[in-house]
């Protein structure tokens, strides 16, 4: 009786295994991507014109002054990813280099072309800069540290509803905020701090 009841159990284990496989098979996967700059993050602009400077960020992207990435804006980027079937992207622009009239662009850019497309989702948001209690390890010169004394952590804020600052505005490492305030900010906000 006891190998009957090992059998019975074994095999509703399996059914229950088959069954979520199944579940996971058949459902409907939307490819995206959870980190996506835009323009705004790079040397280029969001007009993609590296003259116009009012739209670009002047900081050194990753330490690497070659690494001029192609300023596009939600509109362009939006084409690319559904030339690559991805169905969203969350736009995660740097804080050093978002300031808060670019933020609102982005979010209203988004927000233009999740109504314009049904099967196309886009989410606003920023990389949080936050102040790290630890001291950078990149030569200064390459990191643009406010402070040789703090390093820097990245938050993803993905949907929030508005702007967050850090401070001073500009540079990799800042003072503020701290990597708890910036999460309860961004929670505040109505984003996931990933």
């Amino acid at each position: 009786m006891k190998n009957k009841n090992k059998s019975i159990v074994l095999l509703l284990l399996l059914t229950a295994i088959f069954i979520f496989s199944l579940d996971v098979v058949l459902a409907d996967w939307y490819k995206g991507s959870t980190h996506q700059h835009t323009g705004y993050s790079t040397e280029v602009g969001y007009d993609g014109d590296f003259f116009t400077f009012n739209d670009n960020c002047n900081q050194l992207l990753e330490g690497v002054p070659w690494a001029v990435e192609h300023g596009l804006n939600v509109s362009s980027l939006k084409q690319n990813a559904t030339a690559l079937n991805l169905s969203w992207l969350a736009f995660t622009d740097h804080s050093y280099c978002l300031d808060e009239d670019e933020f609102n662009v982005v979010k209203t850019d988004c927000n233009t072309e999740d109504a314009a497309r049904s099967n196309f989702t886009c989410l606003s948001g920023t990389e949080l800069s936050v102040r790290e209690h630890f001291p950078e390890i990149e030569p200064i010169i390459s990191t643009s540290c406010a402070n040789v004394l703090f390093g820097e952590a990245h938050l993803g804020a993905n949907g929030i509803n508005s702007y967050v600052k850090q401070s001073p505005f500009g540079f990799h490492c800042p003072l503020s905020p701290k990597a708890q305030t910036g999460i309860n900010e961004i929670t505040d906000k109505e984003g996931d701090g990933l």
